[in-house]
């Protein structure tokens, strides 16, 4: 095994010799020259920028340095006389190109302590499968066992596709490596302890890849797992051989044909954090019992699937089940449409914080209004707790993106309001600040909760509303209901907002100080010298008053056509606009 050292030292038995040939003054100048060379040494390496403590000095150094060189890599290195040291840190990406070595190029050690920042081990790929050259086992086998220890933030395996796959799963080892491992006490197959953050997983078969992971010595690994390997992979059974001690997450990005969700992390409830299916799948089976269980008794941070995923596990989700973001994707609407105007309502409804829903070929303007009402019915029968609704539609002409912020007030008699900003025909969504927008509502809305009349009620929704997430204050306000800025009265309030007939206010404040919609148009130009920054105070509460664009707007549900004209218009506008959708 190599050892590390910062500088040559020189041994007791040296210095025992020393003194027995050396009279006092040599001996004392020997010391001292062999200090003097330590002190250079270190100088050196302290000069490249690290500390000696940086550099590994071992017997494979050349070796090593050449190993990689046939990959086209140059190991960070500094040269002190003739000595030659490498790094202890690689910072830059290092790879290892499998087809550019044989058997024989390949040494039986290599320097030990090494710590990349990203470690590639690929083999040459086509997107032809009947092209593809296969790996060298042999090969990959003796790489492994030279670098007897991995320690990257991130591995990277691509590209890798063994033909003796007759040979992959024997329990036992064979050959020289049934040897090494009975010698060292290895456990069959575990050819590398692995240190790493990261595991990428690419481009590869998925017995190529069950081999590798199989062979990787993860057991003191916290990592995440990213698998976008072979296109024609059925399922996730390659993972069932792979044992970290903790999978924080996993990615599988694309599998098209992924028909199976069952495998050993999942039934044994080991992924802690995040789970991603990306992509689109067809002819999804439903996963067993146990799979279905731990999904939904899990509290994720984040879930990324299909709907057909999702419409398996929605139904297994029990009270524990919590998630602070899912994104659910769906391509074909036609199937969705069944899915969501269903009247079927879950044994327990999903704790969900944000809900993304991304939707993909929708033609019709028609038909994306449909589909929007439908989606939020959809959503209010199957989840709760969402603080965030984000829906974006992709239509074949245009991309729609709508932001839905789901907190709720009530504001009139057994009138259930949403919060709605939109940014149509552009390909971002921009969050305005959640505890910094206004309220806007009808002059008499604001009578009505300002006096009391409705108190009961706001109670009430607040406490068995499930999607209740904001109330207005039930109190009075002790200020006279006027604008803070130019003090207008409510009963003077008639300035419609544009593509609206009614009148609204706006709400600054929990405590219910209102501005009209002329004054803060005015505050949200530009050059004010009372608006710095974009902003300014209410001078009753000091509550800061966005005025970086208009939003949230609350109208109630009257039942006439004008709530649905104005849903069209903001459908129809190229510009960011707010209005209320019904469910």
């Amino acid at each position: 095994m190599p050892t590390m050292h910062t500088y040559p030292a020189t041994s007791t038995h040296t210095h025992a010799a020393l003194s027995s040939t050396r009279t006092p003054t040599q001996l004392t100048r020997e010391i001292l020259t062999t200090i003097i060379l330590a002190s250079l040494v270190a100088t050196r390496l302290c000069a490249a920028g690290r500390s000696p403590g940086h550099y590994l000095e071992s017997p494979y150094t050349k070796s090593t340095l050449k190993f990689f060189e046939k990959s086209g890599c140059k190991l960070t290195t500094n040269m002190v006389g003739e000595e030659v040291y490498i790094a202890k840190e690689q910072e830059n990406t290092v790879q290892i190109h499998l087809n550019k070595y044989r058997e024989e190029d390949i040494p039986e050690h290599l320097v030990d302590g090494l710590a990349f920042a990203e470690l590639t081990i690929s083999d040459r790929f086509v997107f032809d499968p009947n092209k593809n050259p296969t790996t060298n086992l042999g090969v990959t086998e003796k790489i492994l066992l030279a670098l007897g220890t991995i320690c990257a933030h991130t591995l990277v395996i691509s590209g890798i596709r063994f033909e003796e796959v007759a040979n992959l799963h024997n329990e036992q080892p064979s050959g020289w490596w049934a040897v090494y491992a009975w010698l060292f006490g290895c456990e069959p197959y575990l050819m590398v302890y692995t240190v790493t953050k990261q595991l990428e997983l690419g481009n590869m078969s998925d017995i190529s890849t069950r081999w590798f992971l199989a062979r990787l010595d993860v057991s003191d690994c916290e990592l995440n797992l990213h698998i976008n390997i072979d296109f024609s992979t059925p399922n996730l059974w390659f993972l069932d051989d792979f044992k970290p001690k903790m999978l924080l997450g996993l990615y599988a990005w694309y599998l098209p044909n992924l028909s199976i969700l069952d495998c050993a992390p999942l039934k044994r409830s080991q992924v802690l954090n995040d789970l991603v299916i990306g992509g689109n799948v067809e002819g999804f089976f439903c996963p067993s019992s146990e799979t279905l269980q731990a999904i939904g008794s899990k509290q994720w941070i984040r879930m990324l699937m299909p709907l057909e995923v999702w419409g398996c596990i929605a139904p297994a989700v029990g009270k524990s089940f919590a998630a602070d973001t899912l994104t659910i994707t769906a391509k074909h609407f036609p199937s969705l449409v069944a899915m969501w105007e269903t009247e079927h309502e879950y044994q327990e409804k999903a704790s969900v914080k944000r809900l993304d829903l991304n939707l993909f070929e929708i033609d019709t303007t028609q038909t994306l209004e449909h589909c929007i009402k439908s989606i939020l019915a959809w959503e209010e029968r199957c989840f709760k707790n969402i603080e965030e609704l984000k829906l974006s539609i992709h239509t074949r002409t245009k991309n729609t993106q709508i932001l839905i912020k789901s907190q709720q007030v009530y504001i009139e008699e057994a009138i259930k309001v949403r919060r709605q900003d939109r940014n149509l025909n552009r390909k971002h969504t921009s969050n305005l600040p959640r505890d910094k927008n206004n309220l806007w509502i009808m002059p008499n809305g604001y009578h009505h909760w300002a006096t009391g009349k409705i108190v009961v009620k706001i109670k009430n929704a607040a406490e068995n509303g499930a999607r209740t997430r904001t109330v207005l204050h039930v109190g009075i306000p002790s200020e006279h209901y006027t604008c803070l800025k130019c003090y207008i009265t409510l009963d003077k309030v008639t300035e419609p907002l544009p593509s609206f007939d009614s009148c609204y206010v706006g709400l600054v404040s929990m405590d219910g100080h209102m501005i009209c919609f002329s004054c803060y148009q005015a505050a949200s130009g530009n050059g004010h010298e009372d608006v710095p920054g974009g902003r300014f105070y209410c001078p009753h509460c000091k509550t800061m008053v966005s005025v970086a664009g208009f939003g949230n707007l609350f109208v109630a549900d009257s039942g006439s056509n004008k709530n649905t004209n104005g849903v069209n218009d903001a459908l129809n506008a190229a510009t960011t606009t707010s209005s209320l959708l019904h469910p």
